[in-house]
């Protein structure tokens, strides 16, 4: 693969940007334009253009037409098996993105539901707190006939 230029700093922070840099470096070094590039592989700019800023999971397809555009002998196919096999799923890079950007993380999950559904005693129930204890001077079943 051609070496990405120095200018453009550290370790590129994902799969997609990596086949983005080496996207980048390959036209420059060609001296080709992105227009060429979609031209020849039969996509449009604005998908070249999001490969080629790692916004978007290149298609199998586009990999091969870049290998057939830049020569490669496979290379940008093999960078796009690593990706995809990377750990990370195409459509969660987004998320591994906006997480370095968060000032906190929270989380929403529906752990508790189940057990807050769980009015029949089998486990406990996470809403136990709401049933008056047995045997305080109210049934249990005129309690939650009053309630609704």
């Amino acid at each position: 693969m051609i070496d990405a230029s120095p200018s453009q700093g550290d370790q590129p922070a994902n799969g997609l940007e990596w086949f983005g840099r080496e996207l980048a470096a390959a036209l420059l070094h060609r001296g080709a334009s992105q227009r060429q590039l979609a031209d020849f592989t039969g996509y449009k700019e604005p998908y070249v253009s999001k490969a080629k800023n790692g916004k978007a999971m290149p298609s199998p397809a586009f990999a091969e037409g870049c290998d057939r555009f830049f020569n490669t002998s496979g290379s940008f196919s093999r960078l796009l098996a690593w990706i995809s096999e990377g750990g990370h799923p195409g459509w969660f890079i987004p998320y591994i993105n906006l997480e370095k950007q968060a000032s906190r993380i929270e989380d929403y999950s529906n752990a508790l539901i189940m057990g807050m559904l769980n009015r029949s005693g089998i486990g406990g129930g996470s809403m136990r707190w709401l049933q008056p204890p047995v045997g305080a001077g109210v049934e249990r079943s005129s309690w939650s006939r009053a309630r609704g």
